[in-house]
C-alpha cells in the first residue's frame, strides 16, 4: 500500500538521522578522547624530564657532598 510505503520511508529516513547524530557525537568524542591522549602524552613527558633532572641534581648534589666530608 501506499501508507505502508511511505511509513517505511519515513521510518527510514527517521532512523538515518539518528545514526547522523551518532556519528556526529562518536566522532566529537573521539576527537576529546584523542586530544586528551595527547595533553596526557606531553605532561608525562614532561615529569619523566623533571624527574631525571631531579634525579641527576641529587646524585650532582651527593657527589659533591662526599668530597666535602
Amino acid at each position: 500500500s501506499v501508507y505502508l510505503a511511505a511509513s517505511h520511508e519515513s521510518s527510514a529516513a527517521e532512523i538515518n538521522a539518528h545514526a547522523d547524530v551518532f556519528r556526529r557525537d562518536v566522532s566529537a568524542s573521539v576527537g576529546v578522547v584523542a586530544r586528551e591522549a595527547v595533553q596526557l602524552q606531553s605532561n608525562a613527558e614532561s615529569l619523566a624530564t623533571g624527574t631525571a633532572q631531579a634525579a641527576a641534581e641529587a646524585g650532582a648534589k651527593r657527589s659533591a657532598d662526599m668530597w666535602t666530608m
